[in-house]
């Protein structure tokens, strides 16, 4: 399976997503699953209230932006460092 490599508009994106913990980024790929606060707490058993503060957070590392722009780029992160280590090394 070739490795999908992160869009160059991305790119520089690279280090503040390192920068999130776990949680935010997990938070980050339900929102990028169009699931709502009330949704993801239920699925982490967390409260919506604390949801949101790791979706803002981590909003705020990336740069103030829309919700749904933030997971996107997570999102392109998660997948592309998924695909790499499934990628067999020859």
């Amino acid at each position: 399976m070739p490795e999908q490599p992160i869009p160059p508009e991305l790119e520089a994106y690279r280090a503040k997503v390192m920068l999130l913990t776990d949680r935010q980024r997990q938070c980050m790929n339900l929102v990028a699953d169009n699931l709502n606060s009330k949704k993801i707490g239920k699925e982490l058993r967390i409260s919506p209230w604390t949801v949101d503060k790791h979706i803002e957070k981590a909003r705020a590392q990336l740069g103030d932006m829309d919700r749904f722009d933030a997971a996107r780029i997570v999102r392109a992160f998660e997948d592309a460092s998924t695909v790499s280590a499934l990628t067999p090394r020859i």
